[in-house]
């Protein structure tokens, strides 16, 4: 009997921390989207993050609710040099070293990790613009200077893998 009932009791536990790392808080009066706490990440140092409004519902860090495709963003290039980053232009906000390559990509909204698709391209989100930029902008990392300008500014549909 016991060892049926520690059984239950892990088998809760583990759905319980299944719902919350796919985003869901738990409690007894409701089951609610988790809330996202710049406050209490590295990323956010304190700060709100900017949010976007799409449909009358706020995409963001604050939010799970966010849409797949995004339209009419825009998407800089940059690459590694001071002038364009700061004093350490190799390694991204999210600690990531871009010498290791990659396609990386940076946005202020949402979380390091996330995946996207600009046109037949996947980027992965491991760093920030400036905080002027709100979350319809985007910059892709290049290696070169000259990639970078010759990509310029551009109007783009991204989905979010």
């Amino acid at each position: 009997m016991k060892l049926n009932t520690v059984l239950i009791v892990i088998n809760l536990v583990l759905a319980v921390l299944l719902l919350r790392i796919l985003g869901f808080n738990i409690s007894a009066e409701s089951v609610y989207p988790l809330s996202y706490s710049a406050a209490s990440s590295s990323e956010g140092q304190g700060k709100t993050l900017p949010s976007q409004e799409v449909d009358n519902k706020i995409c963001s860090l604050d939010s799970v609710k966010c849409p797949n495709e995004l339209t009419n963003q825009i998407v800089y290039a940059y690459n590694s040099e001071v002038s364009q980053c700061d004093d350490t232009p190799f390694i991204t906000a999210s600690g990531y070293d871009l010498r290791n390559g990659g396609n990386i990509v940076a946005n202020n909204c949402y979380p390091f990790g996330t995946i996207i698709r600009i046109g037949e391209r996947t980027y992965r989100v491991e760093d920030r613009l400036n905080s002027r930029y709100d979350c319809s902008t985007w910059d892709i990392w290049m290696p070169t200077y000259e990639e970078a300008i010759s990509w310029g500014k551009k109007i783009k549909e991204i989905i979010i893998l």
